[in-house]
């Protein structure tokens, strides 16, 4: 399977060595610019491994070799459970098996207190229910009553503002296929991968084909939400990507495979301290994006009132640009040669979410980075998708990562605060005035929508008065506060990205994780006071 590998056969072959003798029977993938046919000759080789905590001793001894052999590049081996889960997703998009499993004989992969059990057992005792969604007619759907969730529902959570409904008055042909709090569930077809789980909070729904659960109905063998993050971790992983991909259509999982599988538990109370630690931190990055929604609302409330009071002139953004007051501008196009593993995120639509996944974009080599100009990001801009999905907003804080813009992506700058606030920029382009004239322009094709920036820079953008500090002061008050909301989501989002798979595995301990959880928190309530003082 390495021919997909941009290496020569004697490379290969010197590969396939090093990891028959180091790695005997562990799946090993290759990934990045050698899988992509972008490579140079001296470009890295991307390596990630699939081993046991005991394995560990063998993993440097490999990187040792490989760092002594005659390959005439360098190799970058990771370990899959060291990876973060952001980072994870973009390996599965384009990866090459270079070596799959054979189980070594005599070999214990998990701590000895740990038990392995077979899936169709836990089925067949009554202590695990798997399902799938209800197959509905379209003429059965309607406006009101249980959102009927899809894949596409399940992101981060559930989304359900634009679910269809089960009618409630119906749910008995649903049978067990409503949700239940502590349900694992799993994106079983097209996008494989995707989990979520139901809390105590979440409202009810009834599940579609494209969702499977895990229903735990022994809490003293199984706990939920340590299911959940089971999940998440290697062993999972690879039984469901080993069939994932059986055939030609879109991967897909099904209830037979995953019935199939098998499961490795430590005792109930292992259980639920790995599930408090990992939920503990899950729940405060929640509790932040529920409060970032607050403060979303409360600037814009805030902003509407003021604005609505205001007798607003207004001017064409072409006559504030030719005034050095505003700058209205798109990405730059790069070519596939000019991305790599090291420069500054390129930022896409599909990484303009609630703000800029910089981890999960791809990345823009520093050579072509000092090709970009103006299109590198600043904090202020204010960036959102002109093309396809239009209208995804974003602000560039001052905690933001450098990156670069993608022609996906426009941006507007203030070039002169004096004249247009930033955080008032921010708040207008939110607003109902500037979707107006989106959608008036957005539709002139048979194409997908497009705002180009001719029409951007002929929109009417309004003449702010002079005191709009004292306005700006305040809604920047909130914006800062949601910018520390978010700092603090993604360092608490590091942490657990590096614990789940050491406490998953048996690696780590449970003290040890605490006390990993407690350096980390004390080191953000550091920086939030450098800030805020």
């Amino acid at each position: 399977m390495t021919d997909a590998i941009d290496l020569t056969t004697e490379q290969r072959n010197q590969l396939n060595d090093l990891l028959r003798r180091f790695l005997p029977g562990v799946v090993v993938w290759a990934y990045g610019s050698r899988v992509k046919w972008t490579t140079r000759p001296n470009s890295d080789l991307d390596l990630v491994a699939f081993t046991t905590p005991e394995q560990r001793p063998q993993v440097a001894d490999l990187k040792e070799a490989l760092a002594e052999s005659n390959l005439p590049f360098p190799v970058d081996l990771h370990v899959w459970d060291d990876v973060p889960e952001r980072f994870r997703e973009i390996i599965q998009k384009e990866y090459v098996v270079v070596q799959e499993a054979k189980e070594p004989e005599g070999k214990t992969r998990v701590p000895l207190e740990w038990q392995r059990h077979e899936v169709s057992k836990l089925l067949a005792d009554g202590k695990l229910v798997i399902g799938d969604g209800y197959r509905a007619k379209n003429s059965e759907l309607s406006q009101t009553g249980l959102p009927f969730a899809r894949a596409g529902n399940i992101n981060n959570g559930f989304q359900f503002t634009e679910a269809d409904h089960f009618p409630s008055d119906a749910l008995s042909r649903v049978g067990n296929k409503v949700s239940q709090p502590g349900d694992v569930v799993f994106t079983s077809k097209g996008t494989v991968g995707r989990f979520a789980f139901v809390r105590e909070d979440t409202m009810r729904f009834v599940y579609s084909p494209q969702l499977c659960f895990w229903r735990s109905l022994d809490q003293s063998l199984i706990q939920s939400r340590f299911l959940y993050y089971w999940m998440h971790g290697s062993e999972f992983f690879a039984q469901f990507k080993g069939v994932a991909g059986q055939t030609d259509m879109a991967e897909y999982v099904s209830l037979t495979d995953q019935r199939r599988m098998h499961i490795t538990l430590p005792q109930i109370a292992a259980q639920r301290a790995i599930a408090h630690i990992l939920g503990t931190l899950d729940d405060k990055i929640e509790l932040n994006r529920r409060m970032n929604e607050t403060l979303e609302a409360m600037a814009r409330a805030l902003f509407k009132s003021w604005f609505s009071c205001l007798d607003t002139l207004r001017v064409e953004a072409a006559e504030l640009i030719r005034q050095g007051v505003l700058e209205i501008g798109d990405g730059y196009r790069a070519k596939n040669s000019e991305l790599g593993d090291q420069g500054l995120p390129f930022i896409r639509a599909g990484n303009l979410n609630n703000g800029f996944d910089t981890e999960g974009a791809e990345v823009l080599r520093h050579d072509s980075v000092a090709k970009t100009g103006n299109k590198v990001s600043r904090p202020g801009d204010v960036a959102f998708t002109s093309k396809g999905t239009i209208g995804r907003f974003a602000r560039v804080t001052q905690f933001t990562q450098p990156f670069v813009y993608s022609p996906q992506v426009c941006f507007w700058r203030s070039l002169n605060h004096k004249q247009i606030q930033p955080a008032l920029l921010y708040c207008w382009m939110q607003s109902g005035d500037l979707k107006a004239q989106i959608d008036a322009v957005a539709g002139q094709t048979d194409m997908a929508p497009y705002v180009s920036l001719q029409d951007q820079r002929k929109m009417e953008v309004p003449v702010f008065p002079e005191d709009q500090d004292v306005i700006a002061g305040h809604i920047d008050a909130i914006l800062a506060r949601q910018a520390l909301c978010i700092e603090e989501s993604k360092t608490l989002s590091a942490i657990r990205d590096t614990l789940l798979p050491k406490l998953i595995s048996g690696e780590l301990r449970v003290k040890d994780a605490e006390r990993f959880i407690e350096r980390g928190c004390q080191s953000t309530a550091r920086n939030s006071d450098s800030y805020m003082t």
